[in-house]
């Protein structure tokens, strides 16, 4: 416990930036490991440095990968701690964000629906958060896009998040459905049959000027679609 803490404060120091050496030294399996422990503390604490490290370069959040994290970050997204659950989010988060083949990764291990189970009303708003980002970064990469399915199943949780009132969710689910409407014209109709298209209108004269922006780029995806049509 004191070691992976004491690992965990020097990721968290802005004066410690050798995350290159941290792996180097051979610590991540004994992080990875310490992520199917029975302790909630040091479960939390080994994947807060594990967040922090993926946070890094494209090779430092592939060493993560490779050290066999994702499948136990996973299964945390079901630990009875909101702590805990709520770091592997923030992990899994970072790790998605790199590109789509760690997305497309995560998805197959069943990310997908693990995450829609914390779009709940009981989950606080800053885990709510978490989540919401998570799943902007599942939509945010076209090349490829999602599959047809994974957007499927995102959709009806996005067309519940357009209606929440904290500002950071609302933009972030607004971005999630300009990227998923920053496709094909299949991709742009699975968005309208969700029902948002009225919503994302409506958010074009909301005050916060971030909620505009992203609500006019999907808005503007719906005509450059049918323009092309």
């Amino acid at each position: 416990m004191a070691a992976v803490t004491q690992t965990r404060k020097l990721l968290s120091s802005d004066r410690y930036t050798s995350i290159d050496g941290l792996i180097k030294s051979g610590i991540l399996p004994i992080l990875v490991e310490c992520l199917r422990s029975t302790n909630a503390t040091l479960q939390f604490e080994a994947a807060w440095a594990l967040t922090n490290i993926a946070s890094g370069t494209s090779e430092q959040t592939q060493a993560v990968v490779e050290a066999g994290a994702v499948p136990y970050f996973l299964e945390l997204l079901r630990s009875p701690s909101l702590n805990v659950s709520e770091q592997a989010v923030w992990a899994l988060g970072n790790i998605i964000i790199d590109g789509p083949h760690f997305r497309d990764y995560c998805i197959q291990l069943g990310i997908v629906e693990e995450l829609l189970k914390l779009v709940a009303a009981e989950i606080p708003l800053n885990f709510l958060r978490n989540v919401t980002w998570v799943m902007v970064n599942l939509c945010r990469n076209k090349y490829p896009p999602p599959s047809r399915e994974i957007i499927s199943s995102l959709l009806p949780a996005l067309a519940v998040l357009i209606h929440h009132q904290d500002t950071v969710i609302l933009v972030d689910t607004v971005w999630a459905l300009s990227y998923l409407t920053d496709g094909d014209n299949e991709q742009i109709q699975l968005v309208i049959d969700s029902n948002v298209v009225k919503s994302l209108v409506h958010l074009l004269n909301h005050p916060e000027v971030k909620v505009q922006t992203a609500a006019l780029r999907a808005v503007g995806n719906f005509v450059i679609g049918a323009l092309y049509k």
